[in-house]
């Protein structure tokens, strides 16, 4: 049975570096609020951009790092320390969801 030490771990990530950056739509320069930013290998670590499309990280140097948004192609980097303009291209290829609904009329009788 193997052990895992949490203190490993959270040591690993505390004594990295600091990955600050914004997201933008890479056509219109808006920003992206809510983007998700996280690790390549564990995508139980990551972030979210606020609602000015800012986020902040800290992880081991040499990491790589995914920016996602919906309807948006990923983006991977090389995490820096400092900050970075991360522009997502749209995803032009995504399929059309169609959503077939039922209307169910009824009555209620509150006498």
């Amino acid at each position: 049975m193997s052990q895992f030490n949490i203190n490993s771990v959270c040591t690993e990530y505390s004594t990295g570096i600091r990955v600050q950056g914004q997201v933008f739509d890479a056509t219109t320069n808006e920003t992206l609020p809510l983007a998700n930013v996280y690790v390549d290998v564990d995508t139980t670590i990551g972030t979210a951009a606020d609602m000015d499309g800012n986020f902040s990280i800290q992880v081991p140097k040499g990491t790589t790092l995914v920016v996602s948004f919906t309807g948006y192609h990923p983006f991977k980097f090389m995490a820096e320390e400092g900050f970075t303009e991360v522009y997502l291209q749209t995803d032009d290829q995504l399929d059309t969801v169609v959503i077939h609904g039922q209307n169910k009329k009824k009555n209620y009788n509150w006498l």
